[in-house]
């Protein structure tokens, strides 16, 4: 028997057993062939990618590669992608918003607005601040250096008012 025969009637074989495949000594027994001659066989299957190979405790498994197989190649590819986009919109719109902030601290800071910014705090080049709160207030308080703003819903607005007159500082106090 010539091995494109023997190859053949292999693909015939391997298409009615499906997705499980066979083994190779199967495979040589229904063919009645040695294995030397499988081994020919498949390497020339396995070049033309129409078939993929596992290894088990019994032996190596020939699987035809089906249109099934294909399709879940496509969806799980398809999934992927999809994935892949969702981050890369998630990214970009990072970048923009990342973009819009150092825009945003570039024009504070030609002003001379603001000089420190941390994800904490907001230190600005002024001695005036207008506080306004979309929900109303619920408590003002000072401490000393510091006054504390509380809203009653999120979204405080924090931003500085240039004062163009002089000022004038107080004196130290001289103590006697």
């Amino acid at each position: 028997m010539h091995l494109r025969d023997m190859a053949r009637k292999a693909i015939e074989i391997l298409q009615e057993v499906g997705e499980e495949g066979c083994l190779i000594l199967e495979l040589a027994y229904k063919l009645g062939v040695s294995r030397r001659r499988i081994y020919d066989i498949i390497a020339v299957l396995r070049a033309a990618d129409l078939i993929t190979t596992k290894r088990e405790k019994r032996g190596t498994r020939i699987i035809w590669k089906t249109e099934l197989h294909y399709l879940k190649e496509k969806k799980m590819l398809l999934e992927v992608i999809k994935k892949e986009r969702t981050l890369r919109k998630n990214i970009e719109r990072k970048l923009l918003e990342l973009r819009d902030k150092e825009t945003w601290m570039r024009e504070e800071e030609k002003r001379g607005k603001v000089i420190v910014q941390t994800p904490e705090m907001v230190k600005f080049n002024v001695s005036k601040l207008r506080i306004r709160s979309d929900g109303g207030y619920l408590k003002v308080s000072n401490k000393g250096i510091e006054a504390i703003v509380e809203s009653t819903r999120p979204g405080i607005i924090v931003e500085p008012v240039r004062i163009y007159a002089s000022q004038r500082r107080p004196e130290p106090l001289k103590e006697p």
